[in-house]
């Protein structure tokens, strides 16, 4: 004989927009403000060898020991679940001590930051997801951040419906229950893509494409300019606003030490001034001088795809013109194919 479950009484369960009126909230700040969400589920991604390891880390010193994120972004001091099935136990020390060295801190001193380094850990299995709750139970509110997604999900990443679960089924209840904010690192896929727009921008995330919609925070992460040293952190999703202009990170390296700073972002070789991109830019920052001087706070592409067609640039080109001035704060997007056109003296100084 079938059993059927309990109808829900979906009258005693709604609310009326009057109700929600009444209602108060606390407002709530995530870790670092506009960067780590809170009790939401951030995802920093980027090509193999980008420093995503070393900037979580970064992250979590910062986090754990209650300092500013690139010694501007105020950081909400939180304990730290850092979940490593990368690097290992002396890598881990090894980066931590460089890091630590650079804030004028000791390793010693992270008394709130913890760790799991090479234990297997598999999120989507019940025995490590219930002892992960129990200590978050004991350590509230904390941030977790693994390194990396790949390595604590059994799953097919590419499978729409296994991913969309282990984040609905398995990670969110952890956050909503015990006050926890996750930062997943993950990888994109292999090969090189044009970021023609905001979308097929996060479509380089490697797997599904439920990573990222189930995300409430997306960044990307990447080397620029010819040395090892300047990184650019592209914030291409925020669920609760808008992202945040693009970043540059200027890694100093000293004895013993390293420093994370903000800086200008340093154009990659290729972006010179003789390549028909440079030179779409270029026209495409004349365009935004007249708008601006129009006092116009919008624009869409379909603009600048007439004003610059005219001018014989390719559609691939003007792409990647747009592209290049939100990655320097001239245009943020607000939806596809639309843009917040940020005033000039808002604007950082283009490196040319």
């Amino acid at each position: 004989m079938m059993v059927y479950p309990e109808i829900v009484d979906v009258e005693k369960r709604v609310s009326t927009g009057t109700q929600l009126a009444d209602k108060k909230f606390e407002e709530e700040r995530g870790v670092i403000d506009r960067y780590i969400p809170p009790k939401g589920i951030a995802v920093l991604s980027g090509y193999a060898g980008g420093c995503k390891s070393l900037l979580s880390l970064y992250i979590s010193a910062c986090t754990s020991l209650g300092r500013d994120f690139l010694g501007r972004f105020p950081v909400t001091k939180n304990k730290v679940l850092y979940i490593d099935e990368e690097n290992g136990e002396p890598e881990l020390q090894r980066r931590l001590n460089l890091i630590c060295n650079g804030m004028g801190m000791r390793l010693a001193d992270m008394s709130d930051f913890y760790y799991l380094s090479m234990e297997n850990v598999k999120l989507d299995r019940y025995e490590w997801k219930e002892g992960i709750g129990e200590f978050l139970s004991k350590h509230q509110p904390c941030t977790v951040i693994v390194d990396t997604f790949r390595r604590v999900f059994r799953g097919d990443e590419n499978n729409a419906g296994l991913v969309s679960s282990f984040f609905t089924d398995q990670i969110r209840p952890l956050s909503k229950k015990y006050n926890a904010n996750w930062l997943f690192i993950h990888h994109h896929k292999k090969g090189q893509y044009d970021k023609k727009n905001l979308l097929e921008s996060m479509e380089a995330v490697r797997g599904s494409s439920d990573i990222v919609y189930e995300s409430d925070c997306v960044m990307f992460l990447k080397r620029v300019g010819k040395g090892l040293d300047n990184l650019s952190l592209l914030h291409l999703k925020l669920r609760r606003g808008m992202p945040n202009p693009p970043l540059g990170i200027k890694l100093s390296w000293g004895e013993g030490m390293l420093q994370m700073n903000l800086s200008e972002i340093v154009e990659s070789e290729e972006k010179i001034k003789n390549t028909k991109v440079y030179q779409c830019y270029e026209e495409a920052i004349e365009i935004l001088k007249k708008i601006n001087e129009d006092t116009v706070d919008t624009s869409s592409d379909k603009l600048f795809f007439r004003l610059l067609s005219d001018k014989n640039f390719k559609d691939n080109t003007i792409y990647d013109a747009l592209q290049k001035l939100q990655e320097d704060g001239y245009l943020s997007s607000i939806s596809r194919g639309i843009y917040k056109i940020n005033k000039r003296e808002t604007i950082p100084a283009s490196v040319h």
